[in-house]
């Protein structure tokens, strides 16, 4: 689709789209203009029914990220729109949905997987990946989920994102503090 708009057929590109697959835009910067950022994308998937192509797709690659590894660094996920399950190494299954932010830390490492729920037609995510300062680098693990739509257990659910509003704007605190605003994510 990415050709299509450099052909200057936004147009057709997004209508495309909508209806078939998705786009993955990742935002690539050199290290000294990005750190402690390691990658921020912006994923954005359609699961249409009556995708002609999908099927064969789905047989050849699966519809999500399967078992991978992470280390080193953070992950926070920002759900816009969908849900996506996510399993990991440590025992984690859970599932999250649009609205919901979930802050992993990889530490010493951990093996993962994060599958979009196909029953539902559009999926829109931001993901950012942020370095871990050197001293942290081993520490153990951990997931932390904010939001509403989340199915986890109850000990990685941290509650609804603290939320500042102030003259029409509105500041979702996801991590450190705003306006006397906290928000619970433990960060390093």
């Amino acid at each position: 689709f990415i050709v299509l708009d450099l052909l200057r057929l936004n147009g057709l590109a997004a209508f495309l789209e909508d209806r078939f697959g998705g786009r993955v835009c990742p935002m690539m910067f050199t290290p000294e203009q990005t750190d402690p950022f390691v990658l921020c994308v912006h994923h954005r998937h359609s699961f249409w029914w009556w995708d002609p192509v999908r099927p064969l797709f789905s047989l050849l690659l699966p519809e999500g990220f399967p078992a991978h590894p992470h280390r080193g660094f953070e992950t926070v996920t920002y759900m816009l729109n969908g849900a996506m399950t996510h399993r990991d190494s440590t025992g984690v299954r859970q599932r999250y949905g649009k609205g919901c932010v979930q802050w992993m830390t990889a530490g010493r490492g951990m093996l993962h997987e994060e599958m979009w729920d196909t029953d539902l037609v559009s999926h829109e995510l931001y993901q950012i990946w942020v370095n871990l300062p050197a001293r942290n680098k081993m520490v153990p693990p951990k997931i932390q989920l904010l939001g509403e739509d989340c199915d986890a257990k109850p000990d990685l659910k941290l509650g609804a994102i603290p939320e500042y509003t102030e003259g029409g704007c509105n500041v979702k605190v996801i991590s450190g503090a705003y306006a006397g605003v906290r928000s619970p994510v433990s960060t390093h």
